[in-house]
């Protein structure tokens, strides 16, 4: 079954669809853009890189149609590729406003009627009816902002067949005429290049506005649970979408627990991501696992993990993490975007893992799924920063007990075989 986080789906897909044998994965530093350790914003991920699954090597025709692709990058702050239905990659660029660019994976060529700067989404805000949408006579659009750089955008649904299935949904931060934020969720048609017609915009927080700079925060993340996403604000509400009706799930937004030690000093903003969500069935028990950015991104952060129980009613915190988050990192401060599931030989989860972007690879960090207070995979770690030379973690997808993933430092697909306990033979696969 393919993951449920967009992160480096294209590269699963492509693995278990014919005749898709290989893709594009784009990340990596801009070359004009040089990072250090006290950096405050990540490096625009615009390289890309082929991964031919079948071959586990490269494909010249490939390799010059991932390198078109590189040229035709623009806008942002960095962006994640999703294969749509249709067999091509879309990407939504975080860091500005919303926006839609399409390309065609072998070709390396821009899908037709999409400019190369990406298809703007503002004038189409721009013409809604807003105090419909918010309930607030009056209020009218001013600009979009998408946060995000990790799972977010995706497809409603997969088959190619079914035109519902060709909608691209957006987490996005709405800006109004009153100057406050609405979060919400749009609607792409990728077959009319239009927001779709019948529920173009929806409203995840009508209640919770927020006048921060989004700078540091917004809306992250549109993580798949069945016929449900989820995704957490600013202000550490859990939002809910029905990907059925199209709008917010019944009873929602809930706040995450006050007892749990999750997200934002609110004289500080929470981080620039302020938290990553991954759906996991542990032990037959469906439950979101939060890690959140705590404090200032990148200056005062610790990455912090808990666990929701999403057969409770009431959002309770998993038995096993005592309404409590535990600490995800060695050092006080870390720049977490991603997180992963250890798995053991038999593919059953075992632990949660940090293994920072940006930082030293000794911030990396495993606790234990049944005893969080526990700390695990001290020997995993250490193969995983061994075979990435100590580049932090840019993306991860687990498939078949291997975990593929790319690195800050270099260019290329790296992978861990769980069930070896040992890097993936003919790895790591470079450009």
């Amino acid at each position: 079954a393919l993951p449920s986080s967009p992160s480096l789906k294209a590269l699963v897909a492509c693995s278990s669809a014919s005749p898709f044998r290989r893709c594009c994965v784009l990340f990596s530093p801009r070359p004009s853009e040089t990072m250090t350790n006290d950096s405050p914003r990540p490096a625009l991920f615009v390289a890309a890189v082929v991964f031919a699954v079948a071959l586990l090597a490269l494909v010249p025709e490939t390799e010059a149609a991932c390198s078109a692709l590189e040229a035709l990058s623009s806008g942002g702050d960095g962006y994640i590729p999703v294969l749509g239905p249709d067999n091509r990659i879309y990407n939504t660029y975080h860091h500005q406003s919303a926006a839609v660019q399409c390309t065609n994976p072998f070709t390396g060529t821009l899908c037709a009627g999409y400019p190369t700067n990406a298809i703007s989404l503002n004038p189409m805000f721009a013409s809604l009816n807003w105090a419909t949408i918010t309930g607030k006579p009056g209020v009218a659009f001013s600009t979009s902002y998408v946060q995000n750089n990790n799972a977010g955008p995706q497809f409603r649904c997969s088959d190619a067949s079914r035109p519902e299935c060709l909608e691209y949904l957006m987490p996005v931060s709405f800006y109004l005429s009153d100057a406050l934020y609405r979060f919400g969720v749009a609607c792409f048609d990728t077959k009319t290049r239009t927001l779709c017609a019948n529920h173009p915009v929806t409203i995840l927080n009508p209640v919770a506005v927020y006048t921060n700079n989004l700078a540091n925060g917004g809306m992250v993340g549109l993580e798949k649970v069945g016929n449900k996403t989820y995704s957490i604000d600013i202000g550490m509400n859990l939002l809910c979408y029905d990907l059925t009706t199209s709008q917010s799930c019944a009873g929602y937004p809930q706040k995450i627990p006050s007892s749990v030690i999750l997200g934002a000093d609110p004289a500080k903003g929470c981080g620039e991501t302020p938290a990553v969500l991954r759906y996991l069935d542990y032990n037959g028990r469906p439950s979101l696992y939060v890690l959140s950015n705590y404090g200032v991104f990148g200056i005062d952060s610790s990455a912090r993990v808990t666990c929701i129980d999403l057969t409770s009613p009431t959002l309770a915190i998993c038995p096993e993490f005592a309404d409590k988050s535990y600490s995800l990192s060695n050092g006080a401060t870390v720049r977490a975007f991603d997180f992963f599931f250890e798995y053991d030989t038999t593919a059953k989860p075992i632990s949660v893992c940090m293994y920072s972007l940006f930082n030293s690879a000794s911030t990396a960090k495993c606790l234990s799924l049944a005893d969080p207070t526990i700390s695990t995979g001290t020997a995993m770690l250490a193969a995983l920063l061994a075979h990435s030379n100590g580049g932090g973690m840019v993306h991860q997808v687990t498939v078949n007990n291997r975990m593929y993933y790319g690195t800050f430092l270099a260019h290329g697909i790296y992978c861990y075989d769980f069930t070896t306990r040992a890097a993936c033979p003919n790895f790591p696969v470079r450009k």
